[in-house]
């Protein structure tokens, strides 16, 4: 089963049991007792009031400005009510005495309150009993301020049915602001608990001080807290003047998701809520301007101002992120935020135009709840990610722990090799290097125990049209994963190839880059499909370090190299020679030793220069390298070579001798040599050299006497 496989069919048990949960959630709403009324009848009773001039209204259609600020209507109370029966309705923004019989048996005078007169929403229940059947009652109400005011929602039932009935109409707003109102707590919490607060993908306490505020409001706006309580002016107090505190935590939020971070714009926004509220309460005490006509008013203004200084705020860290050259990330946020304000926007044009019967921040609570999912998500990939990104973390260091058992780069590599292959699972790990002649080949390669791989020394890839593609995709994509080889048939017919004929069913591919050019490539294979992502993530990290490791390598390469080579051949020098001889050659096998002296170099580089005897000493060196290997040849001073044979049988070591010898001749190199083979090895090796230098002496006393 492949990656996309596996996704679709979690998707389906998602979605399944989701279907389920819901499924029983609306049988219990619709199929049980939820909303029955316990046999109690609410029985309606706004229909057919009359007034003075003897005209029938809906009493919940009667508008004040309609009668002149006041009205007086009348009814007949319904026959079959009982003791324990009462008429319920609610109020709005208006004085009210009520009578039976022209006897007076209730009244509500408002009072003025910090907001004003008018108070919004209140309810009512006047008792009655089954002898005030057929009665007359009466009602005279008036606006509160002007011509503002009505009554509404008129039923004749017990006081506790009607309470039961207004709070099961609003149920759904009910959850959402409660929903609200917890979800801002669970983020103050999270914000609290969070030791370190600087790694947050975005300021949770500012976020959840702003659904507390818009919760409260929210719930407020369903006005069961006047129901419940009977607190009508605390509720129109807190409706009114709680708002102005989001204003500060919005913007906070919106300053911690930008790059900038500007500490200015969250205290302009301080001074900016503290000023709105005071305008609107100094409007009120001053001049008398009542709440129920400057609120609506006032916060348009106080929400453009928030608006303005978000668009500034965009509008430098835009400036802030190019100059930089960092992406700024709000595009998601800005989408999200636009939705809650066109929201608001709809409430603020439905609120002028007085739709009767409106909660004014209807479309405020859906884009609020828009929000709260979108930053719900957000929260919780951050989170994911940031688990995911520890526990990457911790196996990071425990592979470079691993790595740190050896102290040479090249056995580091190998070791880190083995340890991502057990630990992700993979069958096959290799690194390919770039060679400097177009191709990239396997150096490096890590295999599960009992399952076959490809030879990746073995392996060559063409630089120029296979991997200088796979490293645009890389660089395109951030990634390079390769979960299904059929994908590659048509977009890449040799890199397909590739993996069909290496049995490669995915891979994960992440490159080796050193001072910005890519030397090699790190690939995984075999890795479990539902781990393909977060093993990209894990080896993204350690192909730097094995990119520093790598050069480290070649680096202690060229340290040995000059260490140990001679400048101008090549050969390895007198410091190499001491090492071998003393610490790793094998006396008690067979060898042979060559020693080789260059006749009169002195004389050619007085007489021709340097440059001349130079180009005869890297022509011998070459000689020497090309018949008895670079590593077994060594240059002990100026004219002076030696190298090492290793060969079984004597007859090979010395045509290889005579070889050179007709090499040197051929170039007009006049060279003395003592060849020394030991076929059982020796115990001291001063004296195969001591016997070198006697045969070279007993050569040139030879040449002497011809």
């Amino acid at each position: 089963m492949n990656n996309r496989q596996g996704k679709i069919i979690n998707l389906i048990y998602m979605v399944g049991y989701g279907l389920m949960a819901l499924a029983v959630i609306l049988y219990i709403l619709f199929r049980t007792d939820v909303f029955d009324n316990d046999g109690v009848e609410l029985l309606p009773f706004s229909a057919d009031w009359r007034t003075e001039d003897g005209k029938s209204y809906q009493i919940d259609d009667i508008r004040m400005k309609n009668f002149g600020g006041s009205v007086t209507v009348e009814n007949t109370i319904p026959a079959g009510i009982t003791d324990s029966d009462a008429i319920c309705f609610q109020s709005k923004n208006c004085s009210i005495r009520v009578f039976i019989d022209d006897k007076e048996v209730y009244s509500f005078i408002p009072r003025e309150n910090l907001t004003g007169i008018g108070y919004g929403v209140a309810f009512h229940d006047i008792g009655i009993t089954k002898e005030d059947a057929g009665k007359t009652i009466k009602m005279h109400y008036e606006g509160a301020l002007r011509t503002y005011g009505s009554i509404v929602e008129v039923y004749v039932c017990p006081a506790s049915a009607y309470v039961r009935m207004m709070v099961m109409r609003t149920i759904p707003d009910l959850l959402l602001s409660f929903a609200v109102i917890f979800f801002g707590i669970v983020l103050m919490a999270i914000f609290a608990w969070m030791p370190d607060k600087d790694s947050l993908p975005f300021n949770l306490a500012a976020v959840g001080a702003v659904s507390v505020v818009l919760g409260v409001w929210f719930f407020l706006d369903t006005n069961i807290p006047q129901l419940l309580t009977g607190k009508v002016y605390a509720c129109r107090v807190l409706s009114r003047v709680f708002v102005y505190l989001a204003g500060y935590p919005v913007i906070s939020f919106y300053n911690s998701i930008t790059k900038l971070r500007r500490k200015i714009y969250a205290k302009i926004s301080f001074w900016m809520s503290l000023f709105f509220a005071a305008v609107a309460i100094g409007l009120r005490y001053i001049i008398g301007y009542d709440m129920m006509f400057s609120f609506v008013r006032i916060i348009i203004v106080y929400v453009s101002c928030l608006i303005i200084l978000a668009v500034i705020m965009t509008v430098d860290n835009a400036r802030y992120c190019r100059e930089t050259g960092i992406e700024s990330g709000l595009r998601g946020y800005l989408v999200i935020i636009l939705v809650f304000l066109s929201c608001c926007l709809a409430d603020i044009v439905v609120s002028m135009l007085r739709l009767h019967n409106y909660s004014y921040i209807f479309f405020a609570k859906l884009g609020m709840i828009l929000f709260i999912i979108f930053m719900l998500y957000y929260f919780l990939r951050w989170w994911i990610k940031d688990q995911s990104d520890i526990e990457r973390d911790r196996f990071i260091n425990r592979a470079l722990q691993y790595a740190i058992a050896s102290d040479a780069p090249d056995a580091k590599i190998k070791l880190i090799l083995e340890y991502l292959g057990k630990e992700l699972h993979a069958r096959h790990v290799f690194i390919m290097e770039d060679q400097h002649n177009g191709k990239f080949r396997g150096t490096y390669e890590w295999g599960q125990p009992g399952k076959e791989s490809a030879g990746v020394d073995l392996l060559y890839l063409p630089y120029g049209g296979l991997v200088d593609r796979m490293y645009d995709y890389y660089l395109q994509n951030g990634k390079l994963i390769v979960s299904d080889a059929e994908e590659y048939r048509e977009i890449s017919p040799a890199f397909y190839n590739i993996l069909k004929t290496n049995d490669i069913d995915n891979m994960v591919i992440n490159p080796l880059v050193i001072n910005s050019r890519l030397s090699g490539i790190l690939g995984l294979t075999g890795v479990p499909d539902n781990a393909l992502s977060s093993v990209e993530e894990i080896t993204k990290t350690v192909s730097t370090f094995l990119a520093q490791l790598v050069a480290q390598r070649d680096e202690q390469s060229r340290l040995f190299f000059f260490s140990y080579n001679d400048a101008v051949t090549k050969a390895r020098n007198r410091r190499a020679f001491r090492k071998f001889v003393d610490e790793d050659i094998d006396l008690s096998s067979s060898f042979g030793y060559l020693k080789c002296d260059m006749k009169g170099l002195e004389l050619i580089n007085s007489a021709l220069g340097y440059e001349a005897g130079d180009k005869l000493v890297i022509d011998m060196a070459a000689h020497l390298m090309e018949v008895f290997g670079e590593a077994n040849v060594y240059r002990l001073s100026g004219s002076e070579f030696t190298a090492f044979g290793f060969e079984v049988d004597e007859t090979i070591f010395f045509s290889d001798v005579a070889r050179v010898k007709k090499l040197f001749a051929d170039d007009d190199i006049k060279v003395n040599t003592g060849a020394v083979f030991c076929a059982n090895g020796t115990k001291d090796m001063s004296k195969v050299m001591k016997r070198a230098d006697e045969l070279i002496q007993e050569e040139r006393a030879a040449q002497k006497q011809k």
